[in-house]
């Protein structure tokens, strides 16, 4: 069994917020051609993207925040989409965002909670002047519920943070 590749078009002003995912068997990488759309509204500056089940089963959810744009039309805003093997829709009540950035945000999925469910991790885009925390998520219900304990990883703050999530073995 091999997972989905989803990919977001990268920074810059030409770039759309465009989300394309991809099969891979082990020889070939062929187009999901239902999962071709554009996660904002606001044109330019691609788009961040993450993949996991946020409600416990299959398919896994996408989780997508904007590109680093250049003006307050690109806060740190996280989206999330489900696909159901015929289309992709908005994932009611996965809508939320971080103040202090107007450059965009960076997003990861994977189970900090330990529940057995992708929590939405988030951190701010690369302005100069955003801070290095990263919140943390889950979706229950229709809605995201803050998971206590935001964290700093970087001082001074700048440049917002980097996230990713995975399974260390720790």
């Amino acid at each position: 069994l091999f997972a989905e590749i989803l990919t977001g078009a990268g920074p810059g002003a030409n770039f759309n917020p465009q989300v394309r995912a991809f099969n891979y068997d082990g020889t070939t990488v062929t187009a999901i051609a239902k999962v071709s759309f554009n996660a904002f509204a606001a044109p330019g500056y691609g788009v961040a993207v993450a993949g996991g089940s946020v409600d416990g089963d299959p398919p896994a959810e996408m989780a997508c925040a904007p590109g680093p744009g250049p003006t307050t039309s690109h806060p740190a805003r996280f989206l999330g989409y489900n696909y159901d093997n015929q289309s992709v829709a908005p994932l009611p009540g996965f809508d939320t965002s971080l103040a202090g950035s107007t450059r965009g945000g960076r997003v990861a999925l994977g189970d900090v909670s330990g529940d057995g469910k992708a929590d939405l991790l988030g951190a701010l885009g690369p302005a100069p002047s955003a801070s290095s925390s990263v919140s943390a998520w889950r979706y229950a219900t229709g809605t995201l519920v803050a998971l206590p304990g935001l964290m700093t990883p970087f001082a001074p703050a700048g440049y917002g943070a980097n996230v990713a999530a995975g399974s260390l073995g720790h």
